[in-house]
């Protein structure tokens, strides 16, 4: 539980580094908290060097540990380096505008990732029903998943940082151009995985288990989820673009459409009406291409060309000078000392 706040305060300073495109320095920081808490873990379990042995609890004393050196460290270097987003401990306090843009923005994130979790567990619950082998296949099948989607969900952050910085100076046509090389880039990376997901699910399976029947239900899976992954990448891209405007709650809802009103009923009913697990399969191909395209839609529309907190004083400042910037010959590039 002490790691809580540990991880939030990371989690904070990580967003604000990767919010200006530096997502290094928190890498650097977060592969050092892993060291020290290697390091620590055989020391503190069976009580080396003259430290107390404590067993499995020495797991969790050393993850503090290593979390309050991490952030510690963190927040030193940046004020050393008196970086732009190291706190100024001494003129701390509370701007009711900018926390009402933020819970604007964090709440239906928070929701969001809420609904997919829930969701996720009622889909498990259908799966269970046909049995452990269906549970096993799924669960196997599911770590494929997790490689295929990687680089979606990574370089998702990266669009929603490039897209939010130049909504932020008003710089819509670099927007496209970020949505259209996101595209080509991420789609070109997860079609790599669906070509070996729909070519050869029986090797990747057989990296994980040698059951027949396993093996056979895992194939099912991959073959008809190939396609679901590059549905997946496209999604991240678009919602990449839309979050990026700080338009969270269009996110959840399209969340929301995708998992609760198409993919938890299509999967009931489908498995039912086939008799098959098959159908829960289809169910969420169905449901990634309509989350797409809903995404894809709301996103030719245009409406993210308004971001989340454009009235207020600091943005409009913000896109005055920088279209004064552009009119004196200037690449358009903001430099902005904000109080």
């Amino acid at each position: 539980m002490w790691t809580m706040p540990l991880t939030f305060a990371m989690f904070l300073m990580i967003s604000l580094l990767r919010g200006i495109g530096d997502s290094k320095t928190p890498l650097y920081f977060q592969a050092g908290s892993l060291f020290i808490n290697a390091v620590l873990d055989p020391l503190l379990i069976y009580g080396l060097c003259g430290l107390p042995k404590l067993g499995l609890n020495g797991t969790a004393i050393a993850t503090v540990i290593a979390q309050a050196i991490a952030i510690v460290a963190l927040l030193s270097y940046l004020g050393s380096k008196r970086h732009i987003v190291a706190p100024d401990w001494a003129h701390l306090g509370l701007d009711f505008q900018t926390s009402w843009t933020m819970l604007r923005i964090g709440v239906p994130a928070m929701v969001q990732q809420s609904l997919i979790s829930v969701g996720m567990f009622v889909i498990v619950g259908i799966v269970n029903s046909f049995g452990a082998t269906g549970m096993a296949a799924y669960g196997l099948a599911s770590r494929v998943d997790q490689f295929a989607f990687m680089p979606a969900l990574m370089m998702g952050t990266a669009v929603s940082t490039l897209a939010g910085q130049n909504i932020g100076a008003g710089q819509y046509h670099r927007v496209k151009e970020v949505f259209k090389w996101g595209l080509i880039l991420f789609c070109s990376m997860t079609a790599v995985a669906s070509i070996m997901a729909y070519s050869i699910p029986d090797v990747l399976m057989r990296l994980f288990i040698k059951d027949a029947s396993v093996i056979s239900v895992g194939v099912a899976y991959l073959r008809i989820m190939a396609m679901g992954y590059i549905f997946f990448a496209i999604l991240f891209v678009s919602n990449g673009v839309i979050n990026g405007a700080g338009h969270t709650f269009i996110t959840t809802l399209i969340s929301l459409v995708s998992l609760w009103v198409v993919r938890v009923p299509l999967a009931e009913y489908l498995s039912n009406r086939m008799h098959r697990i098959e159908g829960i399969w289809y169910a969420m191909l169905i449901s990634f291409a309509i989350g797409t395209t809903i995404s894809l839609a709301y996103y030719f529309s245009g409406r993210w060309k308004n971001p989340v907190g454009h009235k207020s004083r600091g943005y409009q400042q913000a896109i005055q000078e920088t279209s004064a910037d552009a009119n004196a010959g200037c690449d358009g590039r903001l430099d902005i000392d904000v109080e």
